[in-house]
């Protein structure tokens, strides 16, 4: 099935009939989609906002992006699109496959290139912040270029695939065919958005500012404008301040009991001391294992945790 008329993700009429052609012919399935028509808008000019939109429009691929530029904001926003109704080559497999394979090497990509050269790349994995020597890496939230004077934070919401070229360009995997070993399925996704952000910075920008900057990113929340109404409370105030700031909060959830868990991370690799602030009532506090069992007692006064 193609889809119907008025479907906007329907192949074209005459590029399915080209392909049910080579099909009946038996000639092999060659596509080329670098060649379509191309097109460059201008979707808002400021003063506030400015977004220029990219279009590339071949018979089976059409990829778009979008390029936002906000005043006062610290980074640039990009908005890709690609819709592909026929997949990437795959990956031919090692002789171990699946247990070993090597680096993906088919598929679309987006590239980022900046303007400097690419001395070290900073990624984050679950629970940790590092500098990767590897050629193809993943990063949870972002991948930070560094030239020693300052860098490019790349920002994006989750995990992603990230390879290194020889010139400098780092490349992003936006769609590959995958195939399951166990199961002998097959597929790709047909259609694809992504949000990126890139935000320069100086030689300053420590870890801490990474992860704030990704959660900040990827962590929107949603909420709703009332009418101020008078309280008991002041108007503005937080129920956890944690100090200094290389230090993150992990998760704050109940546990059986009436108890709490509360798990936070250094991030600059730095042993220091930690001060959290619980506007909140708390008869006591221990530290524990990563199973819960406890360990040793913390010092709590006044509502405030130090270790």
């Amino acid at each position: 099935s193609f889809g119907g008329p008025g479907d906007p993700l329907a192949i074209p009429e005459e590029s399915w009939k080209t392909w049910f052609a080579r099909l009946v012919r038996g000639r092999p399935l060659r596509f080329d989609t670098t060649r379509g028509r191309a097109a460059i808008t201008w979707l808002a000019k400021g003063p506030v906002t400015a977004t220029v939109k990219t279009f590339q429009d071949a018979a089976l691929l059409k990829f778009e992006t979008r390029v936002t530029l906000t005043a006062g904001c610290p980074y640039v926003e990009t908005l890709t699109r690609i819709l592909c109704h026929v997949p990437p080559r795959l990956d031919s497999h090692s002789k171990h496959w699946p247990f070993f394979k090597g680096d993906i090497t088919n598929g679309f990509w987006l590239d980022f290139r900046p303007g400097f050269q690419v001395r070290k790349v900073v990624r984050d994995y679950p629970l940790g912040v590092e500098e990767t020597k590897k050629t193809a890496f993943h990063g949870l939230t972002f991948a930070d270029l560094l030239d020693g004077r300052g860098g490019l934070l790349v920002l994006h919401p989750g995990t992603q695939y990230f390879k290194r070229q020889p010139d400098g360009t780092v490349r992003n995997l936006l769609v590959r065919e995958w195939e399951s070993f166990f199961s002998r399925e097959y597929g790709w996704p047909r259609c694809c958005e992504y949000r990126h952000a890139l935000m320069p910075h100086g030689p300053r920008f420590g870890n801490a500012d990474r992860l704030r900057a990704a959660a900040e990113f990827s962590g929107g929340l949603l909420t709703t404008m009332e009418g101020m109404e008078e309280g008991g409370l002041s108007a503005s105030r937080g129920f956890i301040d944690v100090h200094p700031a290389g230090v993150q909060v992990l998760a704050l959830r109940g546990k059986p009991g009436g108890l709490a868990e509360l798990r936070v991370v250094e991030c600059e690799g730095r042993t220091g001391k930690a001060r959290i602030a619980l506007n909140m009532p708390v008869k006591g506090a221990w530290e524990t294992d990563l199973m819960g069992h406890k360990t040793a007692d913390v010092a709590l006064r006044g509502g405030v945790l130090q270790f």
